[in-house]
């Protein structure tokens, strides 16, 4: 995968790479049915198992070498969106994201570590929580600027390092052939992969979500392998088996 075996990988990002650094107290993540797939019970990660982290193969006990993830997928437009902010507003916004994530992984290269892998953005519009009954847009304008933007600054540091130390982890082109193809041949199916196996019962619930007397306020399909996505916004277990089976670094 890297030309050479790491033998720790530093995790910088959001829920797509999170194995459970947010607060049991705050976060979904934490209760049940996070986790039933793996490890059997929550276990801190935003999926029913296993998340892009688990997949990546850096395991080596003979190497002295290091691997940094950095996932920033979607979290600053939704919060955007949610505020009501406007399009026109958009891709100035865009270009403040794409010029920090370049800012960082830049000083996180230069702390020494030896490889950095930077995730390219999915299609925003086509996660269960924003997507209609028409389907979604692949091709949004938003997700293509913050891909352009963030591929051109990265093959720019790989030229100023006059080495390939940035790696790009194409979320997008894997998200696509999987939505197209309804799965995986040989790995998986997802007959409808834009829904989620575990959904809120009505408008302000979500996976996860309890009532007063401890009532679930969610509902949960009956095999989590049959959905790409776990939850309204995040990846199933099978689903990160599938985008690691088709995904390509460059």
């Amino acid at each position: 995968m890297f030309g050479f075996k790491p033998k720790t990988l530093f995790v910088f990002g959001d829920s797509y790479a999170d194995t459970g650094n947010t607060p049991v107290t705050i976060s979904a993540s934490w209760r049940f049915p996070y986790g039933i797939t793996f490890p059997g019970k929550p276990a801190g990660r935003f999926s029913d198992g296993r998340v892009s982290t688990d997949y990546l193969d850096y395991s080596s006990a003979d190497l002295n070498s290091s691997v940094a993830l950095f996932s920033i997928v979607g979290n600053d437009y939704l919060t955007y969106d949610k505020f009501n902010g406007t399009q026109q507003g958009r891709p100035a916004l865009i270009r403040r994201v794409v010029k920090q994530i370049l800012l960082d992984v830049k000083r996180i290269k230069d702390l020494g570590v030896r490889k950095v892998i930077v995730a390219l953005s999915p299609p925003q519009k086509c996660v269960p929580l924003i997507v209609t009954p028409k389907g979604c847009d692949i091709n949004d304008t938003s997700t293509s600027l913050h891909n352009s933007l963030l591929r051109a600054g990265l093959i720019k540091l790989n030229v100023e390092k006059n080495d390939k130390s940035f790696l790009m982890f194409d979320l997008y082109n894997a998200f696509v052939t999987i939505f197209k193809n309804k799965g995986v041949p040989g790995v998986s199916t997802f007959s409808e992969p834009l829904k989620a196996c575990c959904v809120g019962t009505k408008p302000g619930n979500s996976c996860g979500t309890v009532g007063k007397r401890g009532e679930k306020l969610f509902s949960l399909c009956k095999d989590p392998s049959s959905f790409f996505f776990w939850d309204d916004v995040h990846v199933s277990d099978q689903g990160w088996r599938s985008i690691f089976s088709v995904l390509n670094f460059t």
